[in-house]
């Protein structure tokens, strides 16, 4: 019961929004959610950097923590809502082990869960992760809650880059 409130809370978070453009607004119309708004702001000590851009039908958020890891969120959705959270790693280390970054994903999620009260339901999906990641495969969407379901995927961008991609799913 405690997940599925957390993942009410986070849907509200990130859907509920005052200012939005006539355009905008006119896509959303008949969505059963609103357009996407930020989820972190300049205000948390941990954020460096941050930015939010609304698009006709997306919101796109870039944030650069203060220990370097950089983070873009895509929020799209009319009926059902979609979230991708990539992760940009300063890495070169590559592992076959789906289980690793799987696991990997789940304590980026702890992480940026922890960083105050109001982002706990990230935190809920960290958990999540971890306890489903042995039924888990990379690029693949498993369902975690009734209804919800998260795929995590890996990309090599460059020879000491790698985005590990979270999704969020409604289904």
């Amino acid at each position: 019961m405690r997940s599925i409130i957390a993942i009410i809370i986070f849907f509200c978070l990130v859907t509920c929004t005052s200012d939005r453009s006539a355009d905008q607004q006119n896509y959303f119309e008949d969505c059963a959610y609103t357009s996407p708004t930020a989820i972190f702001s300049n205000d948390i000590a941990e954020i460096e950097y941050h930015t939010f851009e609304l698009e006709r039908e997306k919101g796109i958020e870039k944030v650069v923590f203060n220990d370097g890891l950089e983070l873009e969120i895509t929020q799209q959705g009319c009926n059902t809502i979609q979230q991708d959270f990539k992760f940009l790693l300063h890495t070169d280390y590559i592992s076959d082990d789906s289980q690793y970054w799987i696991q990997q994903a789940g304590k980026l999620f702890y992480f940026i869960g922890g960083l105050e009260e109001q982002y706990l339901p990230l935190y809920e999906w960290g958990n999540a992760i971890i306890q489903n990641s042995a039924q888990m495969r990379l690029n693949r969407s498993f369902e975690v809650f009734d209804g919800f379901a998260v795929k995590v995927s890996l990309r090599k961008d460059s020879p000491q880059q790698l985005l590990l991609i979270v999704t969020l799913l409604e289904k």
